[in-house]
């Protein structure tokens, strides 16, 4: 299930945002789209069935917000419950030792969403730490 978080640094305010997991789906040339959620946002997306999962996450070393693929499935479903539930298979550069990066930089230390333990130092004033400011999940 998709949320979208706004983050606020403690000290001056500065604010980031992340959102996600969102589906996706691969259309007849291979080109990733949006899927819609919860629903399928167009009949194509319905036709081709869920690909994988994108997540729009923030690294604190470049400072930007990408959009990255969490998984892509090895056979696309129509069924978003295989994606919430764990049983839509993986393709193997998704499995056991798949790390998150972030693709402008490399970086790995990135801000995935609420409910994430580790803290984040805030890359404008370099005083304060980043902490939820509001929260939407769908």
């Amino acid at each position: 299930m998709g949320t979208s978080c706004t983050y606020k640094c403690d000290h001056c305010g500065y604010k980031v945002y992340t959102n996600g997991p969102w589906e996706f789906y691969r259309d007849k040339n291979g080109f990733r789209k949006p899927y819609g959620h919860p629903v399928p946002a167009s009949k194509e997306a319905a036709e081709c069935g869920i690909s994988g999962l994108t997540c729009n996450l923030y690294c604190p070393k470049c400072d930007k917000t990408s959009e990255i693929i969490l998984v892509e499935y090895k056979k696309s479903t129509k069924q978003s419950l295989d994606v919430w539930g764990g049983v839509a298979e993986p393709l193997d550069k998704y499995k056991k030792d798949y790390v998150l990066k972030c693709p402008k930089c490399g970086n790995t230390h990135l801000l995935l969403g609420e409910g994430q333990d580790e803290e984040f130092e805030c890359p404008k004033c370099k005083k304060g730490k980043f902490i939820v400011d509001s929260i939407i999940m769908s």
